[in-house]
């Protein structure tokens, strides 16, 4: 089952301004994929950078009416790095070409629970980390506006620790490293449980509290209350 397109000038202007907002991001020592310079700079083809934001234009105007955000870590060097969507693989977007095994996953898991129409995905970064490497806190940061925007109004859950510690959104097993069973258990009960179960807490069950951190930046992204049944709409810490 296939999202809904979502077309309309209000739409259509909120994404465009999105895209106009993921582009302008620039921090040294990541790639932006989206700006023509940075990528070229990086050793791409002129076009490139055009092509993914054409990508990404796409698939939120498919997927904007989703209620759901799975938020990731970062685009990955064989997945977002190429076409520019997070959670997708060069071969899932044309047929042929690179395969991207965490994209697998989540797209089967995804049509299995017959949730690909409800849900949107992202990154807490839209930045390319060289080797890729964890985000740095400054490109984390550069991007949590555009976080914040993708996410408003729409439940949100994270996909690996690095994600939760970004949001603090209800943690779900990332599907990497033996982790695919684990993940589609985690995404069934956030997708699937009634509306009288805890989510947060049948998670935390499932894969254990998130380990003890330094507390956030007044920047990082917070989501959903220790009272809430469900994930709060995201917001940002004032």
């Amino acid at each position: 089952m296939t999202a809904r397109v979502c077309s309309g000038p209000g739409v259509e202007q909120k994404i465009e301004e999105l895209l106009d907002e993921v582009s302008r991001i620039r921090v040294p020592g990541a790639l932006n994929l989206y700006h023509e310079g940075d990528s070229t700079d990086w050793g791409d083809r002129p076009g490139q950078a055009t092509d993914r934001r054409h990508a990404l234009r796409h698939y939120l105007v498919t997927h904007w009416a989703a209620p759901t955000v799975l938020v990731g870590e970062a685009p990955g060097k064989d997945g977002a790095r190429w076409t520019g969507v997070p959670f997708s693989s060069v071969r899932q977007l044309t047929g042929s070409g690179r395969s991207e095994p965490t994209a697998t996953i989540m797209h089967r898991v995804l049509s299995e629970l017959d949730c690909a129409h409800r849900v949107l995905l992202w990154n807490t970064s839209m930045l390319f980390a060289p080797g890729n490497r964890n985000p740095r806190p400054s490109e984390v940061e550069a991007c949590a506006h555009v976080l914040e925007l993708v996410c408003r109004g729409r439940a949100v859950f994270a996909v690996g620790r690095f994600a939760q510690s970004a949001t603090d959104a209800p943690y779900i097993r990332h599907p990497s490293h033996g982790g695919a069973g684990r993940f589609a258990e985690g995404l069934r009960l956030a997708l699937h449980s009634p509306a009288s179960v805890d989510v947060r807490r049948a998670l935390d069950r499932l894969d254990g509290p998130p380990p003890k951190r330094p507390a956030r930046s007044a920047r990082r992204a917070r989501v959903g209350a220790d009272d809430d049944r469900r994930p709060a709409p995201f917001t940002l810490q004032s």
